[in-house]
């Protein structure tokens, strides 16, 4: 399709995965461009531009088929993890009254659990105790609206089998920073999956979304590896994990 010329606030990269991205109607993508010109170079008036038309559901894209016994994965900050989650757990279904850094200490004693088992080492009855809670509860791990996980190449119940190694946050397009940890989802507790477009991106990630549909590697930190195939839906629940919670 003929493009608008690029508006001065979105970088040539992110220009071009939102004129690749199919999936969103010429003439909507026209408009957003257009409406973007009108921001200049004000980044802040961009953004809310854009998260103006994120808040439409019609641009969500097509409806992703899954196989039911797949795990998709994320690999996901512990420390977002902990202060995503937190308001959710706390309210009804989860475990009302508990403090943030109780909280904290619970999600720490729930990983060391994993890496325990994991690794054949002893695990303590408060480490054992955190993973039946956490892992007992329907409560959503993120509060947001959606997380974006990968599928495994092979469609492994593990999202996590068979790459879970040095080169997997390169593969995802993640820096080496922080402490992450490995969160394998079943295919069949996910509602409204859908295959990403730019809408589903915030504006600070319209420059690592891919509309590929694929993940954008770090080429130089990757090994080669290509990217995974990723997917939005709404925050699955402590519950549906199906694997070790493994650092990585």
């Amino acid at each position: 399709m003929t493009m608008p010329p690029r508006p001065a606030c979105l970088s040539a990269i992110a220009f071009a995965n939102i004129a690749a991205c199919t999936a969103v109607d010429n003439k909507t993508t026209t408009k957003y461009i257009q409406y973007l010109s009108g921001a200049g170079t004000d980044l802040n008036q961009a953004e809310r531009l854009h998260n103006v038309f994120r808040q439409r559901k019609k641009f969500r894209g097509q409806a992703a088929t899954l196989t039911a016994t797949e795990g998709l994965g994320n690999l996901a900050p512990l420390d977002d993890l902990k202060k995503y989650s937190y308001a959710f757990f706390n309210r009804p279904g989860g475990k009302r009254g508990m403090t943030y850094v109780e909280f904290r200490e619970m999600v720490e004693d729930w990983v060391e659990y994993h890496e325990n088992q994991a690794t054949g080492r002893p695990f303590t009855s408060k480490q054992n105790a955190a993973a039946l809670d956490i892992e007992g509860r329907t409560v959503v791990v993120r509060d947001s609206e959606m997380i974006w996980l990968f599928r495994n190449p092979n469609r492994a119940n593990y999202a996590f089998s068979g790459i879970l190694d040095g080169f997997l946050r390169a593969r995802l397009g993640l820096l080496p920073q922080g402490v992450r940890v490995a969160l394998s989802f079943k295919a069949a507790s996910l509602r409204k999956t859908h295959h990403p477009t730019y809408f589903d991106a915030t504006w600070d990630y319209l420059d690592l979304w891919d509309a590929s549909g694929r993940t954008r590697p770090i080429a130089s930190a990757a090994g080669g590896r290509p990217g995974l195939e990723e997917v939005v839906t709404s925050p699955p629940t402590f519950r549906d994990i199906n694997g070790p919670v493994r650092k990585a």
